[in-house]
This record gives C-alpha cells, sequence and structure tokens, in this order.
C-alpha cells in the first residue's frame, strides 16, 4: 500500500483585523517610554533643570518678587527674634539689679488733696508681718518703723528702726 503524503504547504498566514491608528495619549506614553529608556538618570536632571530655568526666565519678574518676599520675610522674623531676646536680657538684668529684697509700705493720708507722704498712715500692723512670714519664698520679714521728727541722727533728720525678734520664722 502505498501512502499518500501530501505536499507540505506554508502555514495559512494568520489574517489580522486593521489596527486603528494610536491616540495622542497612546503616542505620547510611547514617545515618553522611548525616551526614557534613550535617557539616563543624569540627562533627564538637567532636562528638568533646563525646564525650571526657562520658567523661571519666562516669569522673571515673577520670581524676582518671590525671591524678594522671601527675603524680607526671613529679615523680619531674624529682626524680631533679635528684638525680643536684647529686650528679655533687658528686663532680666533690671530685674536682677533689684535685689531680692521687698519692701511692704503702708499708704499714704491725704490733707487737703495733698498727700501727706508714703507711710504717713499706719495701716500695717505686727499680724501682717507675722503672716507674710508664712510664705514660700519668704526668708525673713523685718518690720520697720520710719519717724521724722526735729532731731538730727548723724545728719540725717529720719530715723529707721527694725527689730528682728518681734516676727519668729
Amino acid at each position: 500500500m502505498k501512502r499518500m503524503v501530501e505536499p507540505s504547504r506554508p502555514p495559512a498566514q494568520q489574517i489580522q483585523p486593521e489596527q486603528a491608528p494610536p491616540t495622542p495619549l497612546v503616542s505620547l506614553m510611547d514617545e515618553l517610554r522611548m525616551s526614557k529608556r534613550s535617557r539616563g538618570n543624569v540627562s533627564m536632571l538637567g532636562a528638568n533643570f533646563e525646564s525650571a530655568v526657562s520658567a523661571l526666565w519666562m516669569n522673571r519678574m515673577r520670581s524676582f518678587l518671590t525671591t524678594l518676599g522671601i527675603f524680607i520675610g526671613i529679615a523680619s522674623v531674624v529682626a524680631a527674634l533679635m528684638l525680643t531676646q536684647g529686650l528679655t536680657a533687658s528686663v532680666n538684668s533690671q530685674i536682677g539689679a533689684l535685689g531680692n529684697t521687698i519692701t511692704v509700705s503702708p499708704g499714704s493720708a491725704n490733707s487737703g488733696g495733698v498727700s501727706q507722704g508714703s507711710g504717713t498712715l499706719s495701716t500695717l500692723t505686727l499680724p501682717d508681718a507675722q503672716s507674710l512670714t508664712g510664705l514660700a519664698h519668704v526668708i525673713g520679714v523685718c518690720p520697720m518703723i520710719t519717724v521724722s521728727a526735729d532731731h538730727q541722727f548723724a545728719g540725717n533728720p529720719e530715723l529707721e528702726a527694725c527689730q528682728r525678734d518681734l516676727v519668729q520664722h
């Protein structure tokens, strides 16, 4: 028996449907993919820098005003900080110069609209002085009496006296 062998034929060509032209978005994406492959990171950085410089050059006035605003803002913040630090140092030095002694004086009397001077009324009493000793940061209390008289003690017409044993703390 003889076999019949069919002559070999080339495979049937596949018929492909006609492709539509690419949309602008697809062609842009393809172009970007190709440019990414052809450029390295350094040339991409150069392209970005070039684009930034050209944008700055196209908007020169806007760029200048923005830069000027940044400089003025930084200068004002630095000036405000320097001013507040200087004032703080000044106030601290003035308070430090006062020392740690606080004097509490009684009120003053008025006669005919004229003040008779500080301490002319006896509004502070010994219990007032004793109540100050109970405060947390008070180290000592010394009640004083200031009297003006017609005599002179060591050339001073005022005499001040302090008796420390009146108030115990």
